[in-house]
This record gives C-alpha cells, structure tokens and sequence, in this order.
C-alpha cells in the first residue's frame, strides 16, 4: 500500500508538457509581427510564396517553420520591388532556443541568414543564393546547427562562423564564393557531409585579423566533398592577408583541426594547406625565410582521398613560392605535433610527408 501511495504521487505531481500555439501566416501578412506575439513554444507557420521583407526573431523558444506546398516555398525576397535597394538581411536570430526551418533568401545586400548573441539554434533545410557578403554568419553563438542548407554566390563566405563554440554545420553545401565556409576566432566546430566547390578557398580555418584575437581549437572536418576550388576573388573582396586561390582547406594558425575521410579533387593550387597566419603572407620551409604569425599545430589530416590537385597553381602562388611545387598536400614547417596520416602517391611538400609506412607526424621526422 505504501509503495502504492507513492506511484500515485509521482503520477500527480509530474508536470505536464505545455503544448504551444500554432499561428498561420499567410502571403500577404507580416511575418515579423506573427513572430512578436508569440512566446515559447509556439510554432510560425508561414504559407508558400513571395514575401518580400527580412525578419528579426528575438523571441526565445519559439519554431518559425516554412511550409512547402506543390513544390512551392517561402521565399523572403530583398527588395520591396524590383527597383529598390536591397533590404541588410534577409533574418537575424538573436533568441535562445530557436528552431528556423523551409526558407528560401534572395537578394539581400549583406546576409542572408544571420545567427548572433545567442545558444541553442537550428537552422535547417535553407537556401540562400545571391550577391550577399555572407550566405549565412554566426557570430558570439554557441549550440548553434545549421543542417541541409544550400548557400552560394556570396562576396564573402557562404558560411562563415566567428567568436563561436559548440556548433555543427552539417549535409550542405557552400559553392561559388570567396570562401566555402571560413571560422575565425571558433572553438568546437564539427563540419560533417558538406560540399564546398567552386569557391576561391574551399574551407578557411584560421584567425580573423585585428589585434586580439584567440586561435581557432578543435575543428573536426569529416567526410565532406571538397572540389574544384579555383576562382578569383569578387571584385569588391578585400584582405589584408595574401592566401592564394584554389585551395581546398586551409589551416591557417588553427590549433587541433582534424580533416579525416573527405574527397578532396580538382584543387587548382593545393588539396590541404597547413600554413602560420601571416600578414604578409604565408612562409615556407626555407630556413631563411622570415617567420612570423601563430602556428598552425596539432592537426591531423588521415584517410582522404585526393585526385588532380595542384595542377593549375594560381600565379599567387608561383610568384610567392617560386620553386615550391603546388599539390595534395603543404606543410609549411612551423607548429608541434602536426600529423598526416595518407598513403597513395601524393604530390607534397616537403616531399616525404607520405612515406612508405602512411604518413609523418612532423615532430618525428625533421625536415631541417
């Protein structure tokens, strides 16, 4: 009977899940004010069709979901006509405990999606496309996921993270910008079943410039498809630091990035490049260069597969290396423990980063 008594007031004072609102949007109707009458646990439900205005989600714990119909999607378009000036970005999310979901971005000036000042926010099944500075950017986040989203043709990056831990970027793709996906200033990012192809640098980890900043630590790229990155920068991109075109990935000061299982091809100039963050550019194994900039340390490259890398190098690179073959794999002599664990017969420098039994760890063979 005791025991009985018990169970009875376990079931009673258990609390019972609070089921939230739904609110319909339909064309027509402002998003935005859909969004600031709701509160944790509704969910926006916004129609198919053109809609043409940004949204600004600041309230936290709430779903803001596009529903796909016939074949039809929410598209958030930039310009309140086809003459105005195009809106900043198409939404900010600057709540905790936000779940973003089924929308298309065009014609933004500056970002498509924008994650910022916030934790605990997915953003999946999203396409952003056209002439932003970044396709999608997060910025002081944590416990952020961006999942199956498809963002390309930005000035800058189609994804970009800075000051961000803890996040994950995962089945999508970043094509035909500056940079496929770049971290600055990050701590904890997972890169999963992604494809960046046909960007000037296919991924960039590596240090935001300024006078303070932290290095980049423990970024995991696994089982992605990085190809064919060989473009020019935009005419409008600028940068104080001198990194050539057509590099697959490039760790750039980063400290512990693992690279594992990817298909890295078709690279004009390099597949991996594992480079100290230099302004005046990157160094190399010449005992006289000057060396200057964080290391890049504690990375590990092992089990990738790589096909006609380095065989179109950008003049950049001639120029600035002359002599240094471009390839599959770099490394440019600074950093500890630094390991690259391949086999097959790759194109490196130094020439005996792939050896008979897989692979250097460069702490073990000295190359000068």
């Amino acid at each position: 009977m005791i025991y009985r008594f018990i169970l009875i007031l376990i079931v009673l004072w258990s609390p019972v899940a609070v089921v939230g609102e739904t609110i319909v949007v339909e064309p027509g109707d402002i998003i935005v004010l859909a969004v600031n009458r709701a509160k944790a646990g509704d969910v926006i439900e916004v129609m198919p069709g053109e809609y043409r205005q940004n949204l600004d989600v600041r309230v936290a714990g709430v779903t803001v979901r596009g529903i796909e119909k016939d074949g039809k999607r929410v598209v958030l378009n930039g310009k309140y006509d086809d003459e105005a000036e195009p809106m900043n970005a198409g939404m900010w999310i600057t709540a905790d405990n936000v779940t973003v979901e089924g929308f298309t971005f065009e014609n933004f000036a500056y970002i498509g999606v924008g994650v910022a000042d916030c934790k605990d926010v997915t953003v999946r099944d999203v396409i952003v496309n056209g002439g932003m500075t970044a396709g999608v950017s997060v910025e002081r986040a944590q416990r952020v996921t961006l999942d199956r989203i498809v963002a390309g043709n930005a000035n800058d990056a189609a994804f970009s993270m800075g000051d961000a831990s803890d996040c994950t970027l995962r089945n999508s793709e970043g094509f035909s910008s500056n940079t496929g996906l770049q971290l600055f200033n990050t701590e904890l990012i997972r890169v999963e079943n992604c494809g960046f192809y046909g960007n000037r640098l296919g991924v960039l980890v590596g240090l935001a410039p300024g006078p303070a900043v932290k290095p980049v630590r423990y970024t995991t790229i696994l089982r992605c498809r990085i190809v064919g990155n060989k473009g020019a920068a935009a005419a409008n991109y600028t940068t104080t630091y001198r990194i050539s075109n057509g590099m697959g990935v490039v760790g750039w000061g980063a400290s512990h990035t693992e690279i594992a299982e990817c298909f890295i091809a078709s690279n004009d100039t390099l597949g991996i490049a594992t480079l100290a963050a230099n302004e005046g550019g990157v160094r190399h194994l010449d005992k006289d260069a000057e060396r200057t900039g964080a290391a890049s340390e504690h990375t590990y490259v092992h089990h990738n597969t790589y096909v006609n890398n380095g065989l179109a190098p950008a003049k950049t690179w001639e120029t600035t290396f002359p002599g240094i073959p471009a390839g599959d794999l770099y490394w440019d002599g600074l950093g500890e423990r630094n390991q690259f664990q391949e086999t097959g017969d790759l194109r490196t420098y130094p020439a005996m980063l792939v050896v008979d039994h897989g692979g250097v760890h460069t702490n073990v063979i000295h190359f000068q």
